[in-house]
């Protein structure tokens, strides 16, 4: 949840989704590449995203804004609990059948 919070501040992001964890990688369902932010495979990739996040003004600026856009799609709370509501919803209707 840190990465929505902070695309939804309006940051550029920069994640690393390591190969070994691709069964558990939230980041990467996040953090779209090279729309939203980085998200590095391998950690010596980690750095160089930050330094180039750091060079590129222009870079930096799209990454926040494309980032808030996602994060205000995806991540609202009035979004999410209905999301949860219908999810809910459905359990019920689950156990009652």
């Amino acid at each position: 949840m840190v990465l929505a919070e902070a695309m939804a501040s309006r940051l550029p992001v920069v994640t690393l989704a390591t190969p070994q964890r691709k069964k558990c990688n939230a980041q990467a369902e996040v953090v779209e590449h090279n729309v939203t932010g980085f998200v590095c495979r391998f950690t010596w990739q980690y750095a160089d995203a930050v330094i180039e996040l750091l060079e590129n003004h222009a870079l930096r600026e799209r990454f926040a804004e494309r980032g808030y856009e996602k994060a205000r799609e995806q991540f609202e709370a009035s979004r999410l609990t209905r999301k949860l509501e219908a999810l809910y919803t459905e359990l019920m209707d689950m156990g009652n059948a």
